[in-house]
């Protein structure tokens, strides 16, 4: 899960830079595609993906006829999770296949972990592709993203489902401090702590198989140590799985 939430964001930063005409964005967008290749390199991301989906669609196919149920639009989710699923599993394409012989990304790439090491003198060929037009390197980019489609697909599909399994519930933190025990019959994926954007605080989540522990931290200076607050928190709670 911690894999797909952090593809989950590579995605979102990569679309967003890549549509930005500024060649410092082109830039960081290349990054994130290295760090997507990167990521799904290293783990065996689609057996992952699709053994989560099985999983996710065991869990639907099985649920009992209630007239609380909107049987159609179970069907549609139970569909496209087939489609996806089958789409995963009958591609013979390694996700990132054509960025791994893509010469420019990987000179980039081989380039990424030295300090400074894509600067304009070290590679030319990156400087001469950011100097093309805004609308080129747009294309490029979008076509580079797209050798991840399917895994985008069934990383948003999977987190989408998880997401908008639980009911968020009103919960105080009592001087910033908030402990939950699990229901051991049930399996959990996702703890979301959702909270105002105007809250000068931030969340440290913990969790291990029988409980989890909230913690709500103030920092008013980004160069001191950030501390839990001692103020009582209301916020609002969803702890999701299928």
């Amino acid at each position: 899960m911690r894999a797909f939430l952090r593809l989950e964001h590579l995605f979102e930063k990569a679309g967003q830079l890549k549509e930005r005409s500024d060649d410092w964005s082109s830039r960081s967008a290349v990054d994130a595609l290295i760090e997507i290749l990167s990521l799904v390199s290293r783990t065996d991301t689609r057996s992952e993906l699709a053994k989560e989906l099985e999983r996710q669609l065991t869990t639907l196919e099985s649920l009992p006829e209630s007239p609380h149920l909107d049987a159609a639009r179970l069907a549609e989710v139970i569909a496209k999770i087939q489609t996806t699923l089958e789409s995963i599993k009958s591609s013979d394409n390694v996700f990132g296949q054509g960025l791994k012989t893509n010469e420019l990304v990987n000179t980039v790439r081989q380039r990424s972990s030295i300090p400074a090491g894509t600067c304009d003198f070290d590679l030319p060929a990156f400087r001469f592709w950011l100097n093309q037009p805004a609308a080129q390197r747009t294309s490029d980019l979008s076509r580079w993203l797209e050798s991840f489609g399917l895994v985008r697909e069934g990383v948003t599909l999977c987190l989408s489902l998880i997401r908008s399994s639980a009911n968020a519930t009103d919960e105080v933190a009592t001087a910033g401090f908030f402990q939950r025990t699990l229901d051991a019959q049930q399996a959990y994926s996702l703890v979301r702590v959702i909270v105002d954007d105007e809250l000068p605080c931030f969340t440290e989540i913990s969790a291990g198989k029988h409980r989890f522990t909230v913690r709500f931290m103030e920092q008013t200076n980004a160069e001191k140590r950030a501390a839990q607050t001692t103020k009582e928190v209301s916020f609002r709670l969803a702890c999701c799985g299928l």
